[in-house]
């Protein structure tokens, strides 16, 4: 992605999707922020599950998902 103009983005949100997208943006060299509405990461109970099983996860019920 070098030679091509980037303006800087911003990513709102922290979560999961969130910092994914900015590790990808960032590993191209592109600038961006991540802004979070928490204080910090001990300002609520973190932490879930992410299931991503076809048959019982939460992409189980989504068209087009194989």
């Amino acid at each position: 992605m070098t030679g091509t103009p980037h303006h800087p983005i911003a990513i709102v949100g922290g979560g999961l999707g969130g910092l994914t997208a900015a590790a990808v943006l960032h590993t191209n060299g592109i600038e961006l922020t991540v802004f979070e509405r928490e204080a910090g990461r001990d300002a609520r109970r973190q932490g879930g599950v992410l299931d991503i099983h076809h048959d019982t996860g939460q992409a189980g019920g989504l068209s087009g998902i194989t």
